[in-house]
């Protein structure tokens, strides 16, 4: 990217992110359920998933994954 934002001209070039923190540092990424791609197994069980103690217990690990 350019200074102010906008997208170079062709070609593009790679670079190094000198900000990165992925040499320090574990990357975790979660899906709650309904979120991304995670959808509940049946769609009855849906609502088990939905509002807040429901997103707590699915991303604890509470709910088993099948």
């Amino acid at each position: 990217m350019n200074p102010d934002g906008t997208m170079p001209a062709p070609p593009y070039a790679l670079v190094d992110n000198q900000q990165t923190w992925l040499d320090q540092t574990d990357l975790v990424s979660i899906d709650p359920v309904g979120t991304g791609y995670s959808r509940a197994a049946r769609p009855e069980l849906a609502s088990k998933f939905f509002g807040l103690q429901g997103d707590i217990e699915s991303v604890g690990g509470s709910y088993a994954c099948t």
